[in-house]
């Protein structure tokens, strides 16, 4: 089997001078990821059903 790996680029982080610029970056990614991580969610409960647990039945 000759397959290529695709090449992974390196994620480019703003420089940040102080701690409050660094907690709004951390705030800035943790917006952007949650909308990802309800989706992989959903998905991973649509194909494993089982695993569900009792709180995710309300959800």
């Amino acid at each position: 089997i000759n397959q290529e790996v695709p090449e992974v680029s390196i994620p480019v982080f703003p420089d940040v001078s102080n701690a409050f610029d660094a907690l709004m970056f951390s705030v800035e990614i943790s917006e952007r990821l949650q909308p990802f991580c309800r989706l992989s969610k959903r998905i991973l409960l649509h194909i494993c059903p089982k695993h569900r647990p009792k709180a995710a039945l309300n959800s």
